[in-house]
């Protein structure tokens, strides 16, 4: 028979305080991840219909697909240092399945 894996794990701190944490699963990182994808999905698909709408509409459908670009990589970038400045670092993902970065 071997053994359980166990997910709880002692810190030790500087200050000679130590605290135990359980420590997150993949099952759990992943599904926290594909939340978050999937809110970026959400985000990029509505703003890129925007954009399109309103860049077809004065004739210019080019100006779309480069506002399209500009869209994914502000959102890439963006989206979770603005979760780390409005949220302490909690994605929704994360607040989804209760994980917290120590």
């Amino acid at each position: 028979m071997s053994a359980a894996l166990d997910t709880v794990w002692e810190v030790d701190t500087p200050e000679h305080l130590s605290f135990r944490t359980r420590v997150a699963v993949p099952g759990r990182r992943f599904f926290a991840y594909l939340i978050d994808r999937m809110v970026r999905g959400a985000l990029f698909f509505g703003l890129t219909m925007v954009f399109m709408l309103i860049s077809t509409s004065f004739g210019l459908p080019e100006l779309g697909t480069g506002f399209m670009l500009l869209i994914l990589f502000f959102l890439d970038w963006s989206y979770f240092v603005a979760c780390e400045h409005f949220t302490g670092g909690r994605s929704p993902g994360k607040i989804a399945m209760k994980l917290r970065v120590v």
